[in-house]
């Protein structure tokens, strides 16, 4: 059974299996109260002493071409890498400050950093909060697992869509059955060291289902992992950005801050283009930041219901809205185009985006707006 949280989320589990993953964290009691400030003090207008949590983004380049992603469609992402000065000064700072959590990735594969192995060690040696970072698993060897459960990383989010060919597919190089193998290795290496960390948390994008290759895809995963969340498909197209709720309510500007490779700071994990720089690391803290006034006036439009006041509210798919994008035939016609050039004419994933507009989709039952 699956349940919402937010609007484009659905948690492929049980609220029992749910209340079993809050119960199992290394801190049961302050994961909880973790969560009662991330969900209320955004509604209650209370600005926290500092971010509940803070993404710090080693790497933001990534090798995969992912067709629906903002990597491969989007020409307006900076990348590059971290250095390593730049992250113990963040580090230091954090250390000192005590977020719940941090997470070493934000727009990019974090293990493509060469030194990532030496920044996760030196992110727990100073910090004893939770420790998290996304992934595309390719690399994610032995050697990489073994310091995981080491360093008792909390958890890894592993980015997967797609069962077998589809997966091929969607994230190639990536191959499926070598990332059902890597999570099955990860699984002896844990058991085998009598640890129950890193947790697996596994995201998909339901676009690249049918409704047997969804249950499929729990079947398999279901063993190898925590929690299992499946999304609708955001837009990242230039061309195309689905009407916003004006009154829909954004919580990011009280919960988290996020920090560039190269610095920069940012509100929301969706400003990929950093449509609304906050200050940098390397002139500013992140606590004066927290509380300056980019982020004061952020929260005072978005607390007013004006969010779209903002560039980057207005021009970015971030999910806070209740929209559905295949339903929307621009849509489907920008993703069946990019996957066309990227694949080809021929490419099994096309029978994916045969949703027509003023038809009913065969996939999702939901009509096509045209």
């Amino acid at each position: 059974m699956a349940f919402k949280i937010d609007p484009n989320i659905s948690y492929a589990g049980t609220l029992r299996s749910e209340m079993h993953y809050a119960l199992t964290q290394r801190r049961p009691a302050g994961y909880l109260m973790h969560r009662l400030r991330w969900r209320w003090l955004p509604r209650l207008g209370r600005v926290s002493r500092f971010p509940e949590h803070v993404d710090i983004e080693t790497c933001s380049v990534c090798q995969l071409a992912c067709p629906m992603c903002f990597q491969t469609v989007r020409k307006d992402i900076s990348h590059g890498f971290m250095d390593f000065p730049l992250f113990e000064r963040v580090m230091a700072e954090v250390a000192g400050r005590r977020p719940y959590s941090i997470r070493l990735s934000w727009r990019g594969e974090c293990l493509l950093h060469p030194e990532f192995a030496r920044m996760l060690h030196h992110a727990r040696s100073v910090y004893d909060g939770s420790i998290s970072f996304l992934t595309n698993s390719l690399l994610l060897d032995e050697r990489l697992m073994e310091l995981l459960v080491r360093t008792r990383t909390d958890y890894i989010v592993i980015s997967a869509d797609g069962v077998g060919s589809t997966y091929d597919s969607v994230r190639r190089p990536g191959v499926f059955d070598e990332l059902v193998s890597r999570l099955g290795l990860l699984a002896q290496i844990k058991r085998r060291n009598g640890a129950s960390y890193p947790k697996v948390r596994i995201n998909a994008v339901g676009t690249w289902f049918t409704p047997e290759e969804r249950a499929e895809f729990l079947r398999i995963f279901g063993p190898l992992s925590d929690r299992i969340l499946i999304g609708e498909m955001l837009s990242n197209f230039a061309e195309h950005v689905p009407a916003h709720d004006a009154s829909a309510f954004c919580a990011s500007p009280w919960q988290r801050l996020l920090v560039g490779w190269d610095g920069s700071v940012h509100p929301c994990c969706c400003d990929y283009a950093g449509l609304y720089p906050m200050g940098n690391v390397r002139e500013t803290s992140l606590y004066d930041i927290w509380h300056g006034k980019r982020a004061h006036v952020l929260r005072k439009l978005v607390g007013e219901g004006r969010r779209l006041d903002l560039r980057l509210c207005r021009e970015t798919d971030c999910g806070v809205d209740e929209n559905d994008n295949e339903c929307s035939e621009v849509f489907m016609g920008l993703l069946r185009a990019q996957v066309v050039r990227q694949h080809g004419l021929n490419s099994p994933l096309l029978r994916y985006l045969d949703c027509r507009g003023g038809e009913v989709c065969p996939r999702t039952g939901k009509m096509v707006a045209a």
